[in-house]
């Protein structure tokens, strides 16, 4: 309200500021060289002041260290044709799993115990299977005979007979499979007897090989058969 006048007869009202309280107070300005003139307001604050106590709260922190044991895990997991340690993987201190042959090999099975990190108890000894049984009889068979699983032989037609053979197989069970060939008999050719006047070859007329036959004389000769 002082601001933009002039003497001499200048008057402006000057008031409490906001939060203050009390009478304004007139101020004149009669010169410029005193300006305004005049006393108060006295002005008296309306906020209330909250005085707020802090308590500081001293706290102790306590560190405590402990001690973990992780049990070992055995990594010395057996391992070998035939053999199946599947179970044992991911074994601590303290468990045990079984170690058995499998597919084409047998064997007992063995329990291993894992001790600080290594498997104790031994491996299984696993044999592959052979073939005992299903061998055909009646035939050359020689190369079925020890057979393993999985191992391929042949069988054949015995001497005097057509040569012939058929593929078997051993299976992961032990016994051979196949389908055993067809053997027909071999028969001789009249062509390689022996020749010669008045010889009577009824009998010996295509035998089968191995079959013995008996050439004797014809009517009008004599002679001991043969």
């Amino acid at each position: 309200d002082c601001y933009g006048k002039f003497p001499p007869d200048a008057t402006c009202i000057v008031t409490c500021a906001a939060g203050y309280a009390g009478e304004p107070a007139v101020y004149t300005c009669s010169s410029e060289t005193e300006g305004y003139v005049g006393e108060g307001p006295f002005c008296t604050s309306t906020t209330t002041t909250v005085t707020r106590s802090t308590t500081t709260v001293s706290t102790t922190t306590t560190t405590s260290t402990s001690t973990t044991t992780i049990p070992a895990l055995c990594e010395d997991i057996p391992s070998g044709m035939g053999m199946d340690s599947s179970g044992c993987l991911e074994k601590y201190n303290g468990d045990t799993c079984v170690v058995s042959c499998m597919g084409a090999y047998y064997g007992d099975p063995v329990e291993l115990y894992c001790d600080a990190g290594t498997f104790t108890g031994g491996t299984p000894k696993c044999e592959k299977m052979k073939c005992y049984e299903g061998i055909p009889d009646g035939f050359d068979n020689s190369s079925c005979v020890g057979s393993e699983a999985g191992d391929w032989c042949s069988v054949s037609c015995l001497p005097g007979y057509f040569p012939k053979s058929a593929i078997w197989m051993c299976g992961e069970d032990g016994i051979l499979r196949g389908t055993p060939p067809v053997c027909e008999r071999l028969w001789c050719d009249e062509t390689f007897l022996p020749g010669g006047a008045g010889v009577n070859f009824t009998s010996c007329s295509r035998p089968f090989a191995g079959e013995p036959c008996l050439l004797a004389c014809q009517r009008g000769f004599v002679g001991e058969p043969a």
